[in-house]
């Protein structure tokens, strides 16, 4: 589990550090799922407390994955949008002749 030094500042300004399933609640997501976003690094938590510590993430971090997700997701939707623009209904694989079937006898 990571610990950046970004977080630790953002928690002494008095950012809100939020539970796993605070966080899961607000992805509309499992707590597992949470943990995975954690060990891959698209979240970052910090560990309050001695031993184990409890586990918190700052809330601009679940901000900033809503971001980096959002952005993801509208370049995406952009790309596929170019794409079905370049196919054209009228275009000639797709237009059948008057006199044919659509079977094509």
């Amino acid at each position: 589990m990571g610990t950046h030094g970004g977080s630790v500042s953002a928690a002494i300004s008095g950012e809100r550090l939020l539970f796993r399933a605070e966080v899961a609640k607000i992805l509309n997501c499992s707590e597992r799922t949470v943990l995975r976003l954690v060990q891959s690094g698209d979240l970052v938590e910090v560990r309050l407390g001695t031993g184990r510590g409890a586990p918190r993430v700052p809330e601009s971090e679940v901000v900033d994955y809503l971001a980096r997700r959002w952005a993801a997701a509208r370049k995406e939707s952009a790309k596929r949008r170019k794409q079905r623009e370049g196919t054209s209904a009228l275009s000639p694989d797709r237009v059948r002749s008057p006199g044919r079937r659509h079977d094509g006898t």
